[in-house]
């Protein structure tokens, strides 16, 4: 048995919380689901009784709105790469051929685009609730800062689609580093 090196490591990581770690982010938009939603119904009642935070409502339909986004969370980031690409984020055939091209560097490319995509996944949801607080007017949170979340995390979720594209539309191959140094004797 040979010793793991950091690449073994961070792949044999990224292979066994993935599927969980999806599961842990699905159930935890769904509880927040219903906590945004009822933190709504409680400023529509403040409305009513006159204790409004904002001067519109923008704030309270985007609390809504977030809390529809986080109950059907999975789904809507698929339709919004699916508008985008045409296509599943698993079915992007982007290959960027670092190295030697053997199976580890492939493996160690996709463990990193796991990463990548998690954190889209984490942008997107931020994007939600950055845009809630600048139409409520918080400062620090502006409506241009969600929407780049926004694509920036729909992006990020779908990176091997959008390196396809990249590649596609520039009519570049792959970048093959390990050719660039030339023949070494």
């Amino acid at each position: 048995m040979s010793e793991a090196d950091l690449a073994d490591v961070l792949i044999m990581l990224v292979r066994n919380l993935t599927g969980p770690l999806k599961l842990v982010v699905l159930l935890v938009c769904w509880a927040a689901s219903f906590f945004v939603f009822f933190s709504g119904c409680f400023r529509v009642i403040r409305h009513g009784d006159g204790r409004a935070q904002g001067a519109s409502g923008t704030g309270t339909f985007l609390t809504f709105a977030t809390s529809a986004v986080l109950f059907v969370f999975p789904q809507l980031l698929d339709a919004g790469g699916r508008s985008l690409f045409g296509f599943l984020p698993s079915q992007g055939t982007a290959v960027l051929a670092y190295g030697s091209g053997e199976e580890k560097h492939e493996e160690l490319l996709w463990a990193v685009f796991q990463i990548v995509r998690f954190m889209g996944l984490f942008a997107f949801l931020k994007a939600w609730f950055v845009l809630r607080d600048a139409a409520d007017g918080t400062r620090g949170a502006t409506a241009s800062q969600g929407f780049a979340h926004l694509v920036g995390g729909i992006c990020g979720w779908w990176i091997l689609p959008l390196i396809d594209a990249v590649q596609n539309t520039l009519g570049i191959a792959p970048l093959r580093i390990g050719e660039l140094g030339g023949s070494s004797g």
